[in-house]
């Protein structure tokens, strides 16, 4: 009987390991599937260092991975110098301080090219001490779009206000051309 009652806690014991090490497997493949397959670079800071990145985040600043885990690779050359102080700031905040925010910086790739980046960024706790995950969705593309349109709206206003002086002298010269003839 009590050998029966122990075999039982043991089959019961077993089917819930197998249960747990199923989702736990579950939750793994979906971290995968929204860390490593995102097409973001996402990152952990923690002490100013970088310690965990993304496939994509070597990607958006042309960088290889083992040269972002360097131990001398400094994560302000990911940032334009004019952004250092705000990064600095950022990096510097306890955790109750950051919260969850997002902001537009300007990165700088490997090759010295601007890298416009929304970053999202959260306080975390990571192994036991104070981090900040980002999430930066690269929107260059966007922003050279932006800037090419308010440049061709420019020149559009541009060519108004020509075409208006062009007028407005054509009128004049009409009027001085009309009294030469008539003297």
């Amino acid at each position: 009987s009590t050998n029966q009652e122990l075999a039982t806690l043991n089959t019961r014991l077993e089917e819930k390991v197998l249960e747990r090490t199923r989702a736990l497997t579950e939750a793994e493949e979906k971290y995968r599937l929204l860390v490593e397959q995102s097409p973001n670079a996402i990152c952990i800071i923690q002490r100013g260092r970088l310690v965990f990145f993304n496939h994509a985040f070597p990607e958006t600043f042309r960088y290889t991975p083992e040269e972002l885990n360097a131990p001398d690779f400094r994560l302000l050359d990911l940032v334009d110098p004019e952004q250092h102080d705000f990064i600095q700031d950022l990096m510097a905040r306890s955790p109750s301080d950051t919260d969850s925010s997002s902001c537009e910086i300007l990165g700088v790739d490997q090759r010295g090219n601007r890298v416009y980046l929304d970053m999202h960024y959260t306080a975390i706790s990571y192994e036991g001490s104070p981090a900040m995950e980002a999430i930066l969705v690269d929107v260059t593309e966007q922003r050279q779009l932006q800037e090419k349109m308010v440049s061709s709206e420019r020149l559009r206003a541009l060519g108004e206000m020509a075409s208006g002086v062009a007028h407005d002298f054509n009128n004049v010269l009409g009027a001085i051309l009309a009294r030469a003839q008539l003297l």
